[in-house]
């Protein structure tokens, strides 16, 4: 009688859960940048141009309404072509100051934790110092990672979150590999599930 041979084991393309490398208790990518603020040299330098507009805007009014006592030099300043000029650049640099003053913070690093169950990130606002700031996985509405192109390395992913009055706070966090954020992700999906969404691209 023929002893038949055992069959052949065939290695299989796909990892196993064995094979398949453990990710740690945290994701982090911290930052340890500290940087100072500088909001009242910003804050000085918009009152310092919004010095002249505020100037020629007061004579203009008192020449509307006809005040007395209005030197003919004031008139002939707010006149002249080239103070107008200066008014109106004044004017439109106050106003991306202040809206650059007025932007979004920017996260520096982050770090999750599967231990604490909660995210650690550093962020900074123009003009004022880091600040770090930590979310209870519980508070976590959701983190949908996204490409802008299907052919894309690397992806960016939003965290929204609710903040200290309730109301949700979304913040772009730094870019990582498509194939880092798949495995980040698998691990995120047993602490926080479905409100870690798949990669989302915005070229479709």
């Amino acid at each position: 009688m023929k002893r038949k041979r055992p069959p052949r084991l065939v290695e299989s393309p796909f990892p196993t859960a064995t094979s398949a490398p453990l990710h740690p208790p945290t994701w982090d990518c911290s930052s340890d940048v500290s940087r100072p603020g500088y909001l009242g040299t910003m804050i000085y330098v918009a009152g310092m141009l919004l010095a002249l507009p505020v100037y020629g805007l007061a004579v203009f009014t008192m020449m509307l309404f006809k005040v007395e006592g209005l030197s003919s030099i004031h008139m002939r300043m707010i006149e002249d072509p080239l103070i107008l000029a200066l008014m109106f650049i004044s004017a439109f640099a106050t106003v991306c100051v202040i809206n650059w003053l007025a932007s979004g913070p920017t996260v520096l690093g982050f770090c999750f934790d599967e231990r604490q169950q909660r995210l650690t990130f550093t962020q900074r606002r123009p003009a004022r110092q880091t600040t770090e700031e930590c979310v209870p996985y519980s508070d976590i509405h959701s983190i949908r990672p996204y490409i802008t192109t299907a052919s894309a390395h690397f992806c960016h992913f939003v965290v929204c979150f609710a903040g200290a009055n309730g109301k949700p706070i979304e913040l772009r966090f730094s870019e990582v590999t498509v194939r880092d954020m798949a495995f980040h992700a698998e691990w995120l999906r047993q602490s926080i599930g479905e409100r870690m969404q798949d990669v989302l691209d915005l070229d479709l």
